[in-house]
Formats: structure tokens, sequence, C-alpha cells
């Protein structure tokens, strides 16, 4: 009797198996696969967007690319770099975009390489000088900070002239050539508001151009068209002295006349320097500097 149930038994389990077996053989599968980038987040701030054209917020992002199936990620693949994305118009830029200065970081480094650029020029001439000091407060509230007085610019000569370096290092890193000459300019006409330079105001004034990073060359060629330009402003903005008019003599010009032909002859000096390379090469390089 147990045999004969034991019989039973084996033989609908046989048949269950069968029918499973007939089932799963006439069925197709269906797999959904792909791939896909996922980012994850590593930090977030502000930074100056090129094509918005100013400060904006950024997200810093790293991505992987993973196998997903039934869109599900499951196998990681090889990473996709990282970037930055602008949250305000989304494009993406390359991490070396972090490196540049925003509007504000700008602003503030301009304003401090000025007062540390004031602050050495002066003391290298007449530090009590009226003139000079009025010009440098100019320079400084044309800068941007239009509460600079008498009072910061006692502070900033007190200062040692070592801590004025790295302000106008910074300063020059951030700046086009022409920008840097400007500057340098600026110190040149403080330290000859109160008249020519003299020996420590041309050293002061190299000095200052190595440090914003301007070669000899630039330098000379700034310092003197500066000071053709300060020498020559009494005349432009007036009457060039003539004797009294005669009969039948010519009108002298009108001081609009005058000043236009001085505006026309801009002064400019080319610089010729050294060729570059052997003897055999006969080109050298030249620099126009105009101001």
């Amino acid at each position: 009797m147990h045999i004969y149930n034991d019989l039973l038994h084996w033989r609908s389990r046989r048949d269950t198996l069968g029918a499973h077996r007939s089932i799963t053989e006439g069925t197709n599968m269906l797999i959904i696969w792909g791939l896909r980038v996922i980012y994850r987040m590593l930090g977030r701030g502000v930074f100056f967007c090129r094509r918005c054209g100013g400060d904006r917020e950024y997200r810093h992002r790293a991505g992987r690319r993973w196998i997903t199936i039934f869109f599900i990620p499951l196998i990681p693949l090889m990473q996709t770099g990282e970037h930055v994305q602008c949250l305000t118009c989304k494009t993406r830029y390359v991490t070396e975009v972090l490196k540049l200065p925003t509007t504000v970081e700008m602003e503030a480094a301009l304003v401090a390489g000025m007062r540390a650029m004031v602050a050495v020029i002066l003391r290298a001439g007449d530090p009590a000088s009226p003139l000079a000091r009025r010009r440098a407060i100019d320079a400084v509230i044309g800068a941007g900070d239009p509460d600079y007085d008498e009072t910061w610019l006692a502070a900033d000569l007190d200062e040692s002239a070592e801590s004025a370096r790295p302000r106008i290092a910074a300063l020059g890193s951030q700046l086009q050539v022409e920008a840097r000459e400007w500057c340098l300019a600026e110190a040149i006409r403080i330290a000859m508001a109160d008249g020519p330079l003299t020996g420590a105001e041309r050293a002061a004034a190299e000095h200052l151009a190595n440090t914003l990073g301007m070669t000899q060359a630039q330098a000379i060629g700034v310092i003197a068209l500066t000071e053709q330009n300060v020498l020559s402003l009494p005349l432009a903005g007036g009457r060039p002295p003539c004797t009294p008019r005669s009969r039948g003599a010519a009108r002298p010009p009108s001081p609009l006349r005058w000043e236009r032909r001085q505006k026309r002859a801009a002064p400019t000096l080319w610089l010729r320097l050294r060729p570059r390379g052997g003897r055999g090469r006969q080109h050298s390089d030249r620099a126009i500097l105009s101001y």
C-alpha cells in the first residue's frame, strides 16, 4: 500500500514538472539594459561665468558611467571626469575656470593693489607733498574706494614695504598687459605731481613694474612716455606761446585747434630690442607704446 502511494506521488510530480518545462520553453524574456552617467556633487560656490558675463553660482560635479538593467545602475564603468556647471545658463566648464577671479575679487584686488602701489611710490619721494598725496588719494578713489582719505593714506604709509609686494603681485596676475601699463603710469603721475622724477622714484617705478609682471622694456617705455605726457600737459590745455600779432601776420591757432592737433600727434615710442636667436637671424622685436 505504501509503495502504491509513493508511485502515485512521483507520477503526479513528474507530470507537474513536465507542464512547467513546456511553459518555460515557450516564453520569451525581455531584458532592458543601457548606459548612463551618474554625477555626484563635489561642491558649490560662486564663479565668473563667461557666457552670463558676471558672477554666478555653480556646482562642481564628478561623473561615472554605469551599465543599467531595467534603468537601475548595477555595474560601474569608467569615470567621465569633473566639470563645473553654471546654475543660471547650465553651461559646463572645465575645473580650471575656478582659478579665475570673480568680479568682487577683482575689485578688491584692484583697490588693495593700488593702495600698495601708492604707498611705495610716495615713500620713494616726498610723502609729505600735498600735491602728491592729493593725486594718490584720487587714484585710489578712481580704483573703486570712495572712502579713501588722508587717514587711510597715513595708515598705508606706516606699513612695511614687504607687506605691499603680495598685493601688487596679486593685482598684476589678474590684469592684462595694457592694464598693468596703466597702473604703472598712474604711479608715475603721482610721483611727478610735485616735480620731475628723482632717481629713487625711478627705481621705485621699475620695482613696481617688475612686481606687476612687466618686462624691463615695457617699464622703460611706460616711464618715458608718461614723463613726456606729463611735461607736455601745460601746453595741451591752452594757446601755445607766440609773439604779438602784427598787421598782415597769420592768426595764431585757436585753443580748440591746438588741442585737436595735440591729440592727433600722440607721442609714440619705438623700442628696438636685441634679436632673438643666433647671429644669422635678422629680425628683432618691436614694441609700440602710446598713452
